[in-house]
């Protein structure tokens, strides 16, 4: 902590993870408004409470040093698009401050006392396991903190805490109890199961064209494409060891180990190959423009259907949407990068009736198989069905249902527990299984603390996830909200 605050000793954001990760709910946009001509130098204001910048940096600069531990040090650009950590940032402080609001409103206060005894309990200020005053003015004196500052910022903490603990939802002992009913019940079913390939019949060509006719649009060809094909792997590229360390010099804050920022020569490995990853990735650049003013030539790949040629995903997701000659900008696929120019296009178009027949006959015969398997369901379920015992299956249990693979039995399941029929039916797509409930019981459970602390914890989080969400919406209808900046425009400076 010593080390974050000394980073930091401009200005001091406690993280409230446990307050504010609970609240973190509802996406900002369309919160408030945009004032871009501020000149306030706050992120935004939420009632009467004011986000500075400072907090903006504070806390994306926490956030950043967590997930770059959590990744092994491998939090690159990508990632951090992914978790979208300017807008969680922002969205974080704005939730904090939408509590600070309620608690202010409310009267809530945090006694000297309160405070001073969450700073007895924080070890970076303990020496010997107790609280040690010289120790704690040292330790904020070397962070470039005053104490005033440091107990003025911890009280704010405490205080949003403080609101969070009111509105939080609350588990009763009932509510346990029923949960954990519902978890460890069992039920012993027995099972029928209907497959589609049975109930299938021979239909005319009469029937077939008849078909056809009503689902022509159905019925297209495949498109297919003339390619040519120029693949850059980052492995066969050599960079110098001047790229390594310019890569390193560049993000060496992305290379992390056990929470600590690795040295070049312990981290040189993975530099290295993030620094053929963007060689490899510069050369493509230059393949492309070679390739789509025909400077060179691929690897031809001609009537090219992407059901039937292997391709990678990236590519063919490309390919779906070309319409027309193109050359497409380097695809990355793994460590690799795809230049692709298109040179042809055939596109799909609907099939005549030759060319249909046969894949409209078997598409009739399985609609018409189903509509079968399902009447006979339906009526099996309304006049009774011999049923095979498969045994007992429980709600969270990994269940295997003769005859059904794992994942049709998780669906039988699933659907089991959810029904409040007693015998019911499942379509499992060319399946049909009816299944009646013989037995219901609860499994044997010593009743232990630590299982009625998890199912405690489950229901909180269940009731958590319904109730945030409406308390964040009461408090932003409550409290006029204002965003001055974006959030994108904090990510060089936070960095840095």
């Amino acid at each position: 902590m010593i080390s974050w605050m000394q980073k930091h000793r401009k200005y001091l954001v406690i993280t409230i993870w446990i307050s504010t990760i609970a609240f973190v709910g509802a996406g900002f946009v369309g919160w408030g408004s945009f004032d871009y001509g501020s000149m306030s130098g706050d992120v935004a204001k939420v009632g009467k409470v004011k986000v500075s910048k400072e907090d903006y940096s504070a806390l994306y600069g926490n956030m950043y040093n967590y997930y770059s531990k959590v990744t092994g040090g491998k939090l690159d650009e990508a990632t951090l698009k992914q978790l979208n950590l300017e807008n969680t940032v922002l969205q974080t402080l704005i939730n904090q401050a939408l509590l600070q609001n309620f608690a202010e409103e409310n009267e809530m206060r945090v006694s000297d006392e309160e405070v001073a005894s969450k700073i007895a309990s924080m070890e970076p200020f303990q020496k010997n396991g107790k609280f040690d005053k010289e120790q704690y003015v040292m330790a904020l004196k070397n962070a470039g903190l005053a104490v005033a500052d440091f107990e003025r910022g911890l009280k704010k903490e405490l205080l949003i805490e403080k609101a969070a603990s009111v509105l939080a939802p609350r588990v009763s002992k009932n509510e346990t109890a029923a949960l954990s009913g519902s978890i460890l019940s069992s039920d012993r079913i027995g099972v029928k199961i209907l497959n589609g390939e049975s109930f299938i019949k021979e239909v005319s060509e009469a029937e077939v064209k008849a078909f056809w006719e009503k689902n022509k649009k159905n019925f297209k060809t495949e498109p297919s494409f003339d390619l040519e094909v120029i693949d850059v792997a980052s492995i066969a590229i050599a960079v110098s060891d001047e790229d390594i360390k310019k890569e390193y010099a560049e993000n060496g804050s992305l290379y992390h180990k056990d929470g600590k920022k690795m040295s070049f020569e312990e981290a040189k490995e993975f530099v290295a190959k993030n620094a053929k990853i963007k060689a490899a990735k510069k050369e493509a650049l230059k393949k492309y423009v070679d390739l789509k003013d025909a400077k060179v030539k691929g690897r031809a790949m001609n009537d090219v259907k992407l059901s039937a040629t292997p391709m990678p995903s990236q590519v063919a997701s490309e390919l779906v949407k070309t319409a027309k000659p193109t050359t497409l900008k380097p695809i990355q696929v793994g460590e690799s990068f795809f230049v692709v120019k298109v040179s042809k296009v055939v596109p799909s178009k609907e099939m005549d009736f030759a060319e249909a027949s046969k894949v409209a006959k078997i598409a009739l015969q399985r609609e018409n198989a189903s509509a079968l398997m399902k009447a006979e369901g339906e009526k099996l379920l309304k006049s009774g069905f011999e049923a095979k015992d498969v045994g007992f299956i429980s709600k969270n249990g990994k269940n295997v249902i003769s005859g059904l693979n794992e994942m049709e039995s998780m669906e039988v399941a699933g659907n089991v527990f959810r029904s409040k029929n007693i015998q019911d039916s499942v379509t499992l797509g060319s399946k049909i299984v009816l299944y009646k409930v013989l037995e219901q019981k609860i499994s044997d459970t010593n009743g232990t603390i630590n299982d009625e602390m998890v199912y405690n914890k489950a229901l909180l989080n269940i009731k958590a996830a319904l109730v945030n969400q409406n308390v964040l919406e009461y408090l932003k209808s409550k409290y006029e909200m204002k965003l001055y900046i974006k959030p994108d425009s904090f990510t060089k400076s936070t960095k840095e």
